[in-house]
């Protein structure tokens, strides 16, 4: 059946209004969706600052009288520093060692986390500074890293508990292994973990 003249006039005048109505909610749409991004940009742009601001050594009693909740809520751990991904801390051990081409040793030669010169193991560059005291007296035992100073300290420095098997096959690389066969070792260790083993990125 053929609409009637006004008929069709109404049924065009409705479609020009829902075509109106479907523009404008697309405008909203995209509005509400350009805030929502500013939105996310700004806060992490005043996460990042307050976060390097929370790292100056003068912010520590801040850091003590934050909430366990603000900190997690920042992405830091109670000492105030950044809690690292397993990429992160793949990516910080990888490009050290192979920078660095050589094992780290203290005087006697013996390996250590931190050695002479700056010199640091796979798990060593993982650590502080600042907890250079605790250590120079943890064991390099790998029962350590279970139960003992090196995880404690490792968790300290932002780097979780939980991935005290990787911390393993980390220190084994160093410790057990040639340097010569290093890098083919952590490409190994990234795939079976499907991290990125390039250079770069952190």
């Amino acid at each position: 059946m053929t609409p009637s003249t006004s008929n069709a006039a109404e049924i065009n005048t409705l479609r020009r209004r829902i075509s109106h109505l479907e523009t404008v909610a697309e405008k909203q749409q995209r509005m509400l969706h350009d805030l929502y991004e500013t939105g996310v940009k700004t806060l992490q742009l005043q996460n990042q600052v307050l976060i390097e601001a929370l790292a100056e050594p003068a912010m520590k009693v801040v850091i003590e009288d934050l909430a366990p909740g603000v900190l997690k809520e920042l992405g830091l751990n109670p000492a105030g520093y950044p809690i690292k991904s397993l990429q992160e801390i793949f990516t910080t051990s990888y490009n050290w060692l192979m920078t660095q081409g050589k094992d780290s040793v203290d005087s006697n030669g013996t390996l250590v986390y931190h050695g002479v010169d700056g010199l640091k193991c796979s798990i060593g560059i993982l650590m502080k500074d600042e907890y250079k005291d605790r250590i120079d007296v943890a064991s390099g035992n790998m029962n350590d890293i279970d139960e003992g100073e090196v995880l404690s300290i490792l968790e300290d420095s932002g780097c979780p508990r939980a991935y005290k098997d990787f911390y393993k096959r980390l220190l084994r690389i160093h410790d057990d292994c040639s340097v010569e066969d290093w890098d083919r070792l952590y490409k190994e260790l990234a795939e079976e973990y499907g991290l990125a083993p390039f250079k770069g990125g952190v």
